[in-house]
């Protein structure tokens, strides 16, 4: 598409929304319930994302907790913020 004239791409593309607004729909179809209530599926939900993942012990948080302590690397480069809308005020 990048090599196309995008002049052309524009009449393509109006043409089709001109189809698109011309386009009549005789009558809305009804939205299916859904097989589970949204009740039961959030609490059934909570229930597998708890019982898929074992609780860590002890012995492992303590050493990633060391891990972290011991090789975090504290530096002296000067950082460059880069924000989105450079006209506000940036408050640190």
């Amino acid at each position: 598409m990048a090599d196309d004239d995008w002049g052309l791409c524009l009449d393509l593309q109006e043409k089709n929304l001109a189809a698109l607004n011309n386009l009549k729909i005789d009558g809305e179809a009804p939205i299916p319930a859904p097989p589970v209530p949204a009740s039961e599926y959030s609490s059934q939900r909570g229930q597998d994302e708890d019982d898929d993942e074992p609780e860590p012990n002890p012995a492992y948080i303590s050493l990633m907790q060391k891990l972290v302590r011991t090789h975090l690397v504290e530096t002296t480069a000067d950082l460059e913020i880069q924000k989105r809308d450079p006209n506000l005020q940036f408050i640190p």
